[in-house]
């Protein structure tokens, strides 16, 4: 029997477009009846996770506490859209891990780091252009382009439209 069920982890720069995004498609897997929860790495981090820092050790327990709570969801039978920066390769394949053998499907969101300082919609980067942020992803903490992630959607050459739609018909195509 095939699982309807699927995990769906949006990575790329702040201001790439990932909870944009998760919340398009939240709505459109929603509207057609699908079991769909979000879980959105700013919020865990104001949350769940408040405690963490942006460390590198930090940030690799910040995504291991997202993908646990991800996977008891998916367990249930529901959808889970994660929208988290995953910085690193080895964070990547860190999610990999821990979801071995479960439908898993990391989607990379690739938009120029320049586009996302002018997208800025939170005014983080140029604080930390300005120093009052440490640790920020793209200006003084790595950010490493995904090696195998299993979709790429260039937001910075695609509107949101167009990238929802690409995402729902990989989501569509691609359930196992």
């Amino acid at each position: 029997m095939k699982s309807e069920s699927v995990i769906l982890w949006l990575m790329g720069y702040p201001a790439a477009g990932k909870t944009t995004l998760s919340n398009c498609l939240f709505q459109i897997l929603r509207d057609r009846g699908v079991f769909v929860i979000q879980l959105d790495g700013d919020h865990l981090r104001k949350t769940l996770n408040q405690d963490l820092g942006f460390s590198l050790r930090d940030r690799e327990e910040n995504l291991r506490r997202i993908a646990e709570v991800a996977k008891l969801l998916f367990q249930q039978g529901t959808t889970v859209i994660v929208s988290a920066i995953t910085p690193t390769c080895a964070l990547q394949e860190g999610i990999r891990q821990i979801f071995l053998g479960l439908p898993l499907h990391l989607v990379y969101l690739r938009c120029e780091l320049d586009l996302c300082i002018q997208r800025d919609p939170k005014g983080n980067y140029q604080k930390a252009i300005a120093g009052e942020i440490l640790e920020f992803t793209g200006i003084s903490s790595l950010f490493e382009e995904p090696k195998n992630p299993d979709l790429i959607l260039d937001t910075g050459l695609f509107n949101v439209e167009e990238c929802t739609t690409k995402l729902c018909d990989y989501v569509y195509s691609n359930k196992t």
